[in-house]
């Protein structure tokens, strides 16, 4: 870890980490930490944009009282300007999301537009591409 400091690498650390080797013996830790942030969303993804990572082109809501608990959301690159998502919902019930960004989606299953407001049933995956509007 100490190499991967040097290198400009930062590790954010919870209470009590490293402090202990995998014996229970005192880790004398010869690297720069910083705490970790509370492990609410939004306070995670301050962190993240803190440390030089860009925000996704895209965001999601969740009209629920847990939010986006259970939803799996991943959204990557294509490598040639659009965005490929994966949305799962692993909640017993269905959960109404609303996946806002300036862009264009479709549903890369049925091949065809995809409006990003919709009810996500649960155990459906949806594997959707995001084209962004050209600026």
């Amino acid at each position: 870890m100490a190499e991967f400091v040097k290198r400009g690498g930062r590790i954010a650390v919870a209470p009590k980490s490293l402090q202990e080797d995998e014996y229970g013996k005192p880790l004398a830790a010869d690297f720069a930490t910083e705490p970790a942030a509370s492990t609410a969303p939004a306070v995670l993804t301050e962190q993240i944009h803190r440390s030089g990572v860009e925000p996704l082109p895209v965001e999601l809501k969740v009209a629920h009282a847990e939010g986006n608990n259970g939803i799996f959301f991943r959204m990557v690159p294509d490598g040639k300007g659009d965005w490929l998502v994966n949305l799962v919902n692993y909640n017993f019930d269905p959960r109404r999301v609303r996946l806002e960004g300036d862009g264009e989606w479709s549903d890369l299953i049925r091949e065809r537009g995809f409006q990003p407001e919709f009810e996500l049933a649960p155990l459906k995956p949806q594997l959707l591409r995001f084209t962004p509007k050209k600026k």
